[in-house]
């Protein structure tokens, strides 16, 4: 993920320059992009990311992929993060989304196989 990529970057080099003229840039667009994709389910007061192909490219489409759904939570939180590091207000919902998004795991065999009906949702 391009955020999680702008951010390990920063995190090794303290380039404040970078942060402020490439990263933020970025890292803000893509936490946008993120904000605008999800769906509020009121049933489970989660936010849901539906209609994905995840990493498995040749797998089905996929609501609420685990993959998808984790890169979209480190993006908003990323965003929320730089947005402090360079005196800018992120967004109030870009928080809450990270902070409710659904991720889904599979309890009986301890992975998050991120299929929706044999999950539940932990956060």
């Amino acid at each position: 993920d391009i955020s999680f990529a702008m951010r390990q970057y920063y995190y090794s080099t303290q380039d404040q320059k970078f942060l402020q003229d490439v990263a933020w840039p970025v890292v803000s667009g893509v936490a946008e992009f993120w904000a605008s994709r999800v769906n509020f389910n009121l049933k489970t007061n989660q936010y849901e990311i539906l209609g994905v192909v995840g990493p498995d490219e040749h797998a089905l489409v996929q609501n609420n992929s685990v993959f998808t759904n984790v890169i979209a939570q480190v993006s908003l939180k990323t965003g929320v993060e730089f947005a402090k590091l360079v005196s800018k207000k992120a967004p109030a919902n870009w928080t809450e989304i990270s902070e409710k998004m659904t991720i889904l795991f599979d309890e009986k065999n301890a992975n998050s196989s991120g299929i929706s009906g044999i999950c539940r949702t932990i956060n």
